[in-house]
């Protein structure tokens, strides 16, 4: 069984919360709640995954006006590893219980006439 899930936009790169005196800081704050709204609506009241699970995430990057591209592959940060992280983390108790089910990983970076970001997944 296959699920497929598209977020519009620039696909977003984790990043760390940073700890102040008092609180803890969290600048993707509202880029997490409306990328989590997007896997939410699409996901509907289907039960969350629970069990081994393999993620393809494709990552869509616009192409430039000014850039001359000979290859479809982006090749610019940010890196597939914080790519992939930001959406795993905001997936938690929305599509699946836990990161760890996540047992095999394909991940891809492209270039796309728009930007966007595509999350298969695929029961084991």
């Amino acid at each position: 069984m296959q699920h497929l899930y598209t977020i519009p936009g620039d696909p977003i790169s984790y990043a760390q919360a940073h700890f102040g005196p008092y609180h803890i800081y969290d600048n993707q704050k509202n880029i997490k709640l409306i990328a989590g709204i997007y896997l939410a609506q699409q996901h509907d009241d289907k039960p969350l995954f629970n069990a081994p699970i393999r993620l393809d995430i494709a990552f869509f990057f616009q192409v430039p006006k000014r850039l001359i591209i000979n290859s479809l592959w982006y090749t610019h940060p940010p890196t597939v590893c914080n790519l992939t992280r930001f959406y795993t983390d905001i997936g938690k108790g929305i599509l699946f219980t836990d990161e760890r089910i996540i047992v095999e990983l394909h991940a891809t970076k492209r270039y796309a006439a728009q930007p966007y970001t595509q999350l298969l997944i695929t029961r084991l």
